[in-house]
């Protein structure tokens, strides 16, 4: 099924780019937060209960369903 999409995480679609530095990956992190905003299901990213979007912001809920080491991400362009 067509659905008019250019783009595609996934690397067996035609249009699939390579994320190549940490700045583009933030890009896309940040924009992926902003869906659940975009599609009027919340005002805020952080207030959507399936996001990432409080983990990355450093503030998690007490009831959290998602749960991200993002301190154990190697990151190349920071010390």
């Amino acid at each position: 099924m067509d659905r008019g999409y250019k783009h595609s995480l996934w690397d067996h679609h035609p249009n699939a780019k390579l994320i190549p530095n940490e700045e583009m990956f933030l890009q896309k992190v940040k924009y992926v937060h902003q869906n659940p905003v975009r599609a009027a299901l919340v005002e805020r990213a952080e207030d959507y209960r399936w996001s990432s979007a409080r983990w990355w912001a450093g503030k998690p809920s007490d009831d959290e369903p998602l749960v991200i080491d993002k301190d154990k991400i190697l990151w190349r362009s920071r010390k």
